[in-house]
């Protein structure tokens, strides 16, 4: 297990090392430098631990198995690829050319809402749903390096056939590098997609988008492609806007299933439908002007644990997250008293976990309902990348942080610093990693006792004696 940690810990330093010389923009470059960095530095590489989990937060009498196979080893190139492959993503590369209804390359809940505000549909339009079975542990490595091979360089042509062909090294890198240990084995994951890698869902999107497209493009060449018709898919959650017959729907997504390699199942058809966070539906508006309503949609059982008021996050933290939970509900309600019956649910439950009426209020007072079609179209300013250096701090919300804050900002600009400093407050640990920091020193102070820090002077440990064995 070790020597091949080693001979993978070295493949990657070598792929960051080449990839320092050919990738670009600055962003990427930051990226394989950091990953360079610390491939080259750090030795203490161990296996990440086969785990068992249950599903509290949907469901807690269903458990998910998760290989964790990654770690600082593929973390930095993990970023590299994601970064890369979803800048391919958002090219759209001519495959399919009168596509622009047809398909998106990020179809999240909102720019489906921004289309449902002005899609005019035909009244036979159906609602067809389908879910990809088990996507990352199934999708097939072969076709995925394949694909990366033969379409990479399209869609991303400023790195060029070499810059493509070593990221796609990259990528056979942490196939290679799927390691996980249980029972004191070390096994390597060889079907679907590394399990815990921060690059999978890019991959598998990245894949499945490019195959989807083929056959689409495919059936609008042979006149089969019903007019009005639109296809979208988020991951693994598939939804048709469908114009023809049922059975042309189901003969599409067999043949997706085919070129993916994958299973699908089907989770229904009709006038209305469940995708993602919405309840779509034909209502009062569709017998008016012929667009979809929608609503938001909250899984039966689910549990919504929410931060507690009483964590360590600042308040504009707390503010902040309220106040966007509440926007989502505007966005996805069509109709006002849909999102009043939301927002009522939604204060209750941040009552049971400690929030005042009145804080929760304040946090609400930016939010309104009459301002909806500009949260649809608002979209985050781009902004250049920018190479900084960040400080992690302590934070505490008892605390006044302010006279350090003014302490640094005058070192920093009496020193002068070559790269802009950001503070960033680092909050309370989760009990993951408090759990994981326990675990790797329990066999140390398994054989200690406080006697083995203080003098033998028959007397009890005094505060000095406790705070040595502590340090």
């Amino acid at each position: 297990g070790q020597d091949r940690i080693g001979q993978l810990q070295r493949r990657f330093a070598g792929l960051m090392k080449r990839c320092l010389t050919a990738l670009v923009p600055a962003e990427a470059l930051h990226h394989a430098r950091r990953a360079e960095e610390a491939l080259s530095s750090r030795t203490d590489y161990k296996i990440p631990t086969f785990q068992v989990l249950a599903k509290l937060m949907k469901n807690p009498f269903s458990v998910r198995l998760i290989a964790g196979c990654a770690d600082w080893v593929t973390r930095y190139p993990a970023r590299l690829v994601t970064f890369y492959l979803q800048q391919a993503m958002r090219h759209q590369g001519g495959i399919i050319t009168d596509a622009a209804h047809t398909i998106t390359a990020l179809p999240d809940s909102k720019t489906l809402l921004v289309m449902l505000e002005t899609e005019i549909w035909p009244g036979s339009v159906e609602m067809y749903g389908w879910d990809v079975v088990s996507m990352f542990p199934s999708l097939d490595q072969a076709l995925t390096l394949t694909t990366l091979e033969e379409h990479l360089p399209h869609h991303l042509p400023l790195l060029g056939d070499d810059g493509c062909r070593l990221l796609v090294g990259v990528v056979k890198a942490m196939f290679a590098a799927a390691l996980t240990e249980h029972g004191g084995l070390v096994y390597r994951q060889c079907q679907g997609l590394p399990m815990g890698n921060p690059a999978s869902p890019a991959i598998a999107g990245f894949v499945l988008q490019v195959l989807e497209r083929q056959v689409i493009a495919q059936w609008q060449d042979e006149g089969r492609w019903p007019a009005g018709s639109v296809y979208r898919r988020y991951a693994d959650d598939i939804i048709f806007f469908w114009t023809g017959n049922c059975g042309d729907a189901h003969g599409l997504m067999e043949q997706l299933s085919k070129r993916w390699r994958l299973g699908v199942a089907f989770l229904g058809r009709g006038a209305s439908h469940v995708f993602l966070d919405l309840s779509l539906f034909k209502g009062p508006r569709f017998q008016r002007s012929r667009r979809l309503d929608a609503v938001h949609f909250e899984k039966p059982g689910q549990q919504m644990k929410y931060i507690h008021a009483t964590s360590m996050h600042r308040r504009s933290d707390h503010r902040g997250w309220i106040a966007a939970e509440a926007r989502r509900m505007v966005r996805n309600c069509t109709y006002l008293p849909d999102y009043l019956s939301f927002l009522e649910s939604f204060q209750k439950r941040l009552a049971e976990r400690g929030y005042p009426a009145q804080f929760v209020k304040s946090a609400l007072r930016s939010v309104r309902y009459v301002d909806r079609i500009a949260y649809l179209n608002h979209t985050a300013a781009s902004r250049p990348f920018v190479d900084r250096a960040f400080l992690a701090l302590p934070y505490h919300s008892l605390l006044d942080h302010s006279p350090f804050l003014a302490l640094l900002r005058q070192e920093v600009s009496e020193r002068g610093l070559r790269k802009p400093l950001v503070v960033a407050w680092r909050k309370a640990g989760t009990l993951g990693h408090v759990l994981r920091r326990l675990s790797a020193y329990t066999p140390l102070l398994q054989g200690l006792a406080l006697e083995d820090f203080v003098e033998d002077s028959g007397d009890e440990p005094d505060a000095g004696g406790e705070q040595q064995m502590l340090e």
